[in-house]
């Protein structure tokens, strides 16, 4: 085999998308890495959501007296749905995800698809204005890519972790996969993080996908939603094949994380979603 160092740049292009096209297909995966995951599950002091196909976790109070600033209106009640995404107005049980924007509910939808956890996996959830060590690790985060807001310092933070997950149609067996979302605020300015580990499957059978591998059909949809009609973003690839490789793209240079401002009408993204094959091909061309 030619040394690494040989490869033409179209060249390693190919080789690494096939690669990862290697890594998607042809095997069952599990779940994927959490290594970059905030801390999650009952060790982290997080409650596990009902076993319920389309259910979630039922209202719950925002523990911020002044409660989650979000596009513009402030919420005191949340909603964490078993079908990847928070909620503001109701529990929100559809499992084929509409395109954005939709008249009807506020959501933050970290992965909207057919998740069923009665299957495999685990809905994950805690809140807190009193964990240091995860408001302060937040908190940096959020100050290294948005230096223009010095003064942040979250107050409540919701982390939200959908784990080793599988979707509707499937069984013990079938592919699954982890993603978690999570929100801060510091009563004025509000975030939300996304972090996906390896995303092999994007539809339920309920949603024309596929029994065995989860795919095709109607894929799942990442973004936000206002609830009035009008305003919303949608992460690029949402409702599209793309979004299964959601976890090598970025809009913060970590492949398969993502960070927004969401506190005003409009959403405010960092930089571009970019591939991580992008990445690797200008890091390689930066050093030549």
């Amino acid at each position: 085999m030619l040394p690494f160092q040989s490869y033409s740049l179209p060249l390693l292009a190919v080789l690494l998308l096939g690669s990862a096209a290697g890594s998607k297909f042809g095997q069952t995966l599990r779940s994927g890495s959490t290594s970059n995951f905030y801390p999650f599950g009952p060790s982290a002091g997080d409650r596990a959501n009902p076993k319920v196909d389309d259910g979630g976790s039922g209202q719950l109070s925002v523990s911020l007296p002044a409660g989650f600033r979000y596009f513009g209106s402030v919420y005191h009640n949340f909603w964490v749905n078993n079908n990847g995404l928070v909620s503001f107005r109701g529990q929100v049980s559809q499992f084929t995800p509409s395109p954005f924007p939709i008249q009807s509910f506020p959501t933050v939808a970290v992965f909207w698809g057919d998740v069923d956890n009665r299957h495999a996996g685990e809905v994950y959830w805690r809140q807190t204005t009193s964990d240091q060590s995860l408001i302060s690790r937040v908190s940096q985060d959020i100050l290294r890519n948005y230096p223009d807001i010095p003064s942040f310092q979250a107050r409540w933070v919701l982390v939200t972790t959908y784990y080793d997950v599988t979707y509707f149609g499937g069984s013990p067996t079938t592919n699954r996969q982890s993603f978690q979302a999570v929100l801060a605020t510091d009563r004025t300015y509000s975030f939300a993080i996304f972090k996906y580990g390896d995303i092999v499957w994007t539809t339920g059978t309920a949603s024309e996908g596929d029994r065995e591998t989860g795919l095709g059909g109607i894929p799942a949809q990442a973004g936000f939603n206002a609830g009035d009609g009008t305003n919303y973003y949608t992460v690029p690839g949402s409702r599209s094949a793309e979004i299964v490789q959601i976890e090598t793209r970025t809009n913060v240079g970590q492949p398969g994380t993502f960070m927004f401002r969401i506190d005003p009408f409009t959403i405010i993204p960092l930089g571009n979603v970019m591939s991580i094959y992008l990445f690797v091909l200008a890091k390689l061309h930066f050093v030549a």
